[in-house]
């Protein structure tokens, strides 16, 4: 009797190990674009809620290793609406993202990153020659 409790035992506890395991999800991201047909490269692809993330390879492909209690994979890219996706019991998910172009008149691209327009503010001057003339400087840092 004792060693079919513990043979019962042994079974719940490797079904329960091997029911709480991660799985990992591939798939591609693409655009509606016509003039982008391929994969979108640099998608951001998170777990909702974990702050388990990937992102795409040049071809758009992707694998994310989720947990077992995830429920919604999120698909973002600038200039794209973000997409939320549910996970169920898919190990392929391919997701098409649609433009925003709302959001691609904000974006502005600057040396090393991106910003809004209204968070871009500053001022232009000019300096011409004879403005430098009038000054006479001595040294160069002057």
């Amino acid at each position: 009797m004792t060693k079919v409790i513990s043979l019962f035992l042994l079974f719940v506890c490797l079904s329960s190990i091997a029911y709480a395991q991660d799985k990992t999800i591939k798939g591609k991201v693409t655009s509606d674009d016509q003039f982008l047909p391929e994969g979108i490269p640099g998608v951001t692809v998170l777990v909702k809620g974990m702050g388990v993330g990937t992102s795409t390879d040049m071809n758009g492909e992707y694998s994310i290793k989720v947990p077992a209690d995830a429920s919604t994979l999120i698909f973002s890219f600038i200039g794209y609406q973000n997409q939320e996706i549910a996970i169920g019991t898919q190990t392929s998910i391919n997701v098409m993202l649609v433009a925003d172009v709302r959001s691609l008149e904000e974006v502005v691209v600057i040396g090393y990153g991106t910003s809004t327009k209204k968070e871009l503010t500053g001022a232009v001057s000019v300096v011409d020659g004879k403005s430098i003339e009038k000054i006479n400087p001595i040294r160069i840092e002057n």
